[in-house]
């Protein structure tokens, strides 16, 4: 069974911004700073480099850059194409042990 774990931004104060990590019964409490996006659920995957992969994050896969996204239509973890020219729109999971995590949807620059 996979472990059951979340990553959020918050923003401090004074602008800085952070990656916190918790578990399903752990998410720590903010003074002073407000979440900024709560909840990225990690998929229980890692990438080539052993890095956790978690929803809505970017990973490389051969010549094109892929979000990861859960598919209703099929119940898993896909990755949906955001660039690139290999002609694949949608991958299967398995493939995230050969692509690479270089940002998420939410970093204003990515890789």
């Amino acid at each position: 069974m996979r472990e059951i774990k979340f990553r959020g931004l918050y923003e401090t104060t004074n602008g800085e911004r952070h990656w916190d990590f918790y578990g399903i019964s752990s998410k720590p409490g903010l003074i002073g700073a407000t979440w900024i996006i709560e909840d990225l659920q990690y998929t229980g995957l890692k990438d080539k480099n052993g890095k956790e992969v978690y929803f809505d994050d970017v990973v490389k896969f051969r010549n094109s850059t892929f979000k990861i996204v859960w598919d209703d239509e099929c119940a898993c973890v896909m990755l949906k194409r955001l660039s690139g020219t290999d002609g694949m729109t949608e991958i299967p999971a398995h493939n995230i042990k050969q692509s690479e995590v270089i940002g998420n949807v939410y970093e204003e620059e990515v890789k």
